[in-house]
């Protein structure tokens, strides 16, 4: 979603609606070629250009000049952007951004690569009504997106009755794979907008496709757009609008006073369900309409699903290309012409005076330092392995400063002068970039593709590596004689433990043994029993 400010307009310099062309740069977008015309505005198909070389195409909206100082139409800009940025679903179509450049003001929106249903229904300049079912599948989808936007809340999930207004086949888009988009809610009406009921003295949409109560001006709502969806399946169905006279007040009297001839008077068998649908849904009354789009899109399914196989996408992106193929690949093939120029080398990021915070914009992280490869202590014979079979020196370490904190008695820091302690200033990231002379300088950036800097080729790689200083690895900490005292006592410790041990084994096993073999070699006169002994 995106957040709007009221503009503030220039009315000095800069790029002007009259001055618009090809290669036009508003912002950073560069316009590629018109893609059509309005009543209140111009549509370019346009280059969005930003990092490292990305390119996107988009459509820009643009006030045409004779407009472009009217406050009325800025605002008609202004609510729109408020309004659509809100909608998110996938049959509506997405607005980017909302921007000014020089005394222009421009729409950003999502491109889509397609055409118009009255383009499709005017392939030649005269209405060619297209086949009922396919043209229910495009009623259906438009009737969802026409819902998202009438159920959209606000940031607090209050409604915001957001109504279109002008729900005719200019408005309805179709992709080249066939997919629906509402576009142009310029004229819609939804809580907090700025804009009257008229603007210079028009009524706001489209007078073929208005509803009664738009007319008389009395209050409309979601329903005042499902009339309007009724008069574009009329169109699509039978090749003629449902109101049309010689003169725009004989059109306003018909809508009224609701004279309105039944589709299958002007097309021979025309499906009586989809007949009573579109009854339905231009009844003169609200309270005899669809109560919701949504309720309609039900309708519409329930028919299609009764009446033969499913419409696809495909069905519809088939038709679009049999009737308005050439027309699509010539315009593709000039915004190819154009996409094929070099963007700009250095594109603007600057937001818009408009005050619009697009959405989709990523924040720009900034990329990580280069890798710098630390020196490895070296092994016997002072050098190190670099690479596959290069053998290099190892940089010295640069020297410690000349003074640093002395450890206290436990071995740590001092307490007394901790306070005084400062790391050097390339770890410290709120230190001066101004390196003092006292602190060690870091190692020089070196190419992740080549971390350490290879010896010659030839004669000279022969030469032996300049010895390295073992006093530049030497400890920093002092020596704690404390771990040799402990070493030290454990080790007679053990002895005295094995040497103890040996002495009991030896008293208790090998000792007695003496004694009983002198025993065993005595006189028998000693060892005879005493005669009359038992």
């Amino acid at each position: 979603m995106a957040e709007v400010r009221a503009p503030g307009r220039s009315s000095q310099g800069g790029v002007t609606s009259s001055s618009l062309a090809r290669g036009t740069r508003l912002g950073r977008y560069e316009l590629l070629a018109p893609i059509g015309v309005g009543g209140m505005a111009k549509v370019w198909a346009a280059r969005q250009s930003g990092y490292s070389g990305f390119a996107k195409v988009v459509a820009i909206k643009t006030i045409l000049p004779h407009l472009s100082r009217e406050s009325d139409f800025e605002r008609l800009f202004v609510d729109e952007a408020r309004v659509a940025s809100l909608v998110r679903h996938p049959n509506v179509c997405e607005i980017y951004e909302l921007g000014e450049e020089g005394q222009v003001l421009f729409l950003v929106m999502e491109w889509v690569d397609g055409d118009s249903l009255i383009k499709l229904l005017k392939p030649r300049g005269e209405v060619e009504p297209i086949d009922p079912r396919i043209a229910a599948r495009i009623a259906a989808e438009t009737c969802a997106g026409l819902h998202a936007a009438h159920t959209q809340p606000d940031h607090d999930g209050k409604p915001l009755n957001i109504v279109h207004r002008d729900v005719s086949p200019h408005n309805v888009l179709l992709s080249a794979e066939g997919v629906v988009k509402v576009t142009d809610f310029g004229v819609a009406k939804a809580v907090g907008q700025t804009h009257d009921q008229t603007v210079a003295g028009q009524l706001k949409g489209k007078l073929e496709y208005m509803s009664p109560e738009q007319i008389t001006g009395s209050t409309v709502d979601g329903r005042t757009d499902v009339f309007g969806m009724g008069g574009v399946i009329y169109e699509a169905t039978t090749g003629r609008q449902p109101f049309a006279s010689s003169g725009d007040l004989e059109v306003m009297n018909k809508i009224v006073e609701g004279r309105l001839d039944m589709p299958s008077a002007h097309m021979a068998r025309y499906p009586r369900e989809l007949e009573a649908i579109v009854l339905r849904a231009m009844a003169n009354n609200p309270e005899q309409r669809f109560a919701s789009a949504e309720q309609m899109r039900q309708a519409l399914e329930g028919y299609l699903s009764r009446s033969g196989p499913p419409v696809t996408h495909a069905d519809v992106a088939n038709l679009l290309r049999s009737r308005v193929g050439p027309k699509m690949d010539e315009r593709l093939d000039r915004i190819r012409s154009a996409m094929s120029a070099a963007p700009p080398k250095n594109p603007s990021h600057t937001p818009s005076a408009s005050g619009v915070i697009p959405t989709n914009r990523v924040p720009r992280v900034a990329p990580p330092p280069p890798l710098v490869p630390q020196p490895v202590r070296p092994a016997a014979g002072g050098s190190a392995r670099a690479g596959l079979g290069s053998t290099v020196a190892l940089p010295q370490r640069p020297p410690l400063p000349a003074e640093r904190p002395p450890p206290d008695s436990g071995g740590g820091f001092n307490m007394d002068t901790i306070a005084d302690f400062q790391l050097p200033d390339y770890l410290d990231p709120g230190a001066s970039p101004i390196r003092p002379a006292s602190l060690p300088q870091p190692p020089a950036p070196t190419s992740l593709a080549q971390p350490f800097p290879l010896p010659p080729a030839g004669p000279a790689a022969a030469a032996p590596a300049p010895e390295v200083n073992p006093e530049a690895f030497e400890d920093e900490a002092p020596i704690d004689m404390r771990q040799y005292i402990l070493a030290a006592a454990m080790g007679v410790g053990v002895a005295v433990l094995v040497g103890g041990g040996a002495y009991v084994a030896w008293r208790l096993f090998v000792a007695p043994s003496a004694p009983a073999s002198s025993q065993h070699h005595d006189s028998p006169a000693k060892s005879a029993r005493p005669s009359g002994a038992h």
